[in-house]
């Protein structure tokens, strides 16, 4: 079965509801990299999508949603871990769910995740 997106009007109207009910957590927009064609533009044209809270973390520089990559991020510490000359361990020393503790107490920043989408009826390439 194909999934219909929404209209225009229907992703700003979810969009302002989770603002109303959440005012004082950020808007992370997120654009979808479909939309910059290149850097020889000054504009590009875009629509706003799905929205959503979720937490996000940012580490070396790499963009990680919980909901999303939290295992790749545990997989990320226990890896760090394996490879520290300083810490003394072999991989199956380390437990799963002691990296999962970890992780979660990282600096996750709730926000309120706003997609910006290519637009309906514009076709790239």
């Amino acid at each position: 079965m194909i999934k219909q997106r929404k209209s225009q009007k229907e992703y700003i109207k979810d969009f302002v509801k989770l603002i109303e009910e959440n005012p004082d957590l950020p808007v992370l927009p997120m654009v979808d990299g479909d939309i910059i064609l290149g850097d020889d533009y000054q504009w590009w044209v875009a629509s706003i999508g799905e929205s959503y809270v979720d937490q996000y973390h940012i580490e070396d520089g790499r963009f990680y949603m919980y909901s999303k990559d939290f295992d790749d991020v545990v997989e990320n510490y226990i890896e760090s871990l394996e490879n520290d000359d300083n810490y003394n361990v072999l991989p199956e020393d380390i437990s799963w769910d002691d990296a999962v503790r970890e992780v979660a107490n990282y600096e996750w920043v709730k926000a309120i995740m706003l997609k910006i989408d290519t637009p309906d009826g514009y076709f790239w390439g």
